[in-house]
């Protein structure tokens, strides 16, 4: 008895180590870790308050320098500010590019050439989903598997920003067809997907990691195109290669989104036909759009969890999704 009483004492204060499973041995997830996971579900931070309404006002302030008429513009376009809102919690609680709705919106409702179009959507998600990846916070970000999609998706962009250049026709085909392929799979996880119970995995092989950085190659390369991709697929790839928590899979990938953003904003910024005044009225939306998108996404699935259901988060979205690429392939097809 006293022996066994001095082994629970040495695993308690650290001198022994409980064994790992077989499945953390070969490559499986970690446990997840409750209590830090709550730890950041607070009220939003009063710091990114400021900073997000100093960014705001700079750019409203794009307004008067860009525009010969500030006042007409803001009168014509400030609903485009609240669209841009929900856009980005919706897109930051499934890792879903915003993408899905600034492309039909700014090429079919406003008449922006694709490429403008595109820009615009990797400007706007480049502060939009930067937010939404503070919101999630690090608790839900596998950062392994963050380095290595960025890794993936920095070459993707490249690729199609300098190298395969897609055409108009090719940008709206493909996002159509990409959101079809979105909607699908997410509906197929959010009917038949377990949940997963990882935070981060173990040990992972050299040919995951190879396969891994591969794919995400191609959604950096789609995401260059489209502006979405590379979200999803890290997300997917977490939640069904490693069955990590819903949670850890869609902040992960809203991150890798984040960056593959911030350079396609980078790459695309000094073109003179970038669509500027409109980056400043989806900018203040995506900003609290994003991190409250990230904080609401963490609360339903874990309260959902609690109570044993699945959140319809994803079926909702999917729908969405669905009638967006079949909207833009009407658009494209039945236009040829």
């Amino acid at each position: 008895m006293e022996r066994l009483s001095g082994l629970q004492e040495a695993v308690r204060f650290g001198s022994v180590r409980p064994m790992m499973s077989e499945n953390t041995q070969r490559g499986g997830s970690l446990p997840a870790e409750p209590i830090e996971e709550h730890r950041s579900t607070q009220a939003l931070p009063v710091r990114f308050l400021i900073v997000s309404g100093i960014l705001s006002l700079c750019s409203f302030g794009l307004l008067f320098v860009l525009s010969s008429d500030p006042v007409d513009a803001l009168v014509q376009h400030w609903w485009i500010s609240p669209l841009a809102f929900f856009a980005a919690a919706f897109a930051n609680a499934t890792a879903v590019g915003g993408g899905f709705v600034f492309v039909p919106v700014f090429i079919l409702g406003y008449g922006l050439a694709p490429i403008s179009a595109l820009q615009l959507s990797l400007g706007t998600q480049s502060f939009g989903m930067t937010s939404g990846a503070f919101g999630w916070s690090k608790e839900c970000i596998e950062p392994r598997y963050l380095v290595l999609g960025t890794l993936g998706s920095t070459a993707g962009m490249i690729w199609g920003t300098f190298g395969w250049i897609a055409t108009a026709y090719q940008i709206k085909s493909v996002f159509g067809w990409v959101s079809l392929a979105i909607a699908v799979v997410m509906a197929i996880e959010a009917r038949y997907g377990k949940d997963g119970v990882g935070t981060r995995v173990s040990q992972p092989s050299w040919g995951d990691q190879i396969g891994f950085v591969t794919v995400c190659v191609f959604g950096g390369l789609i995401t260059a195109w489209v502006s979405l991709g590379i979200g999803e697929v890290v997300a997917l790839w977490l939640l069904f290669r490693h069955r990590l928590r819903i949670e850890t899979a869609i902040g992960t990938g809203v991150a890798a989104l984040a960056i593959s953003s911030v350079m396609g904003f980078a790459f695309h910024g000094a073109d003179p036909a970038f669509p500027w005044e409109f980056l400043a009225f989806t900018v203040p939306g995506v900003l609290f759009g994003g991190f409250c998108g990230g904080r609401g996404g963490r609360w339903l699935e874990e309260t959902m969890a609690r109570q044993g259901k699945k959140s319809p988060l994803k079926a909702i979205f999917a729908g969405v999704v669905l009638l967006d690429g079949l909207v833009m392939l009407v658009q494209v097809y039945g236009s040829g």
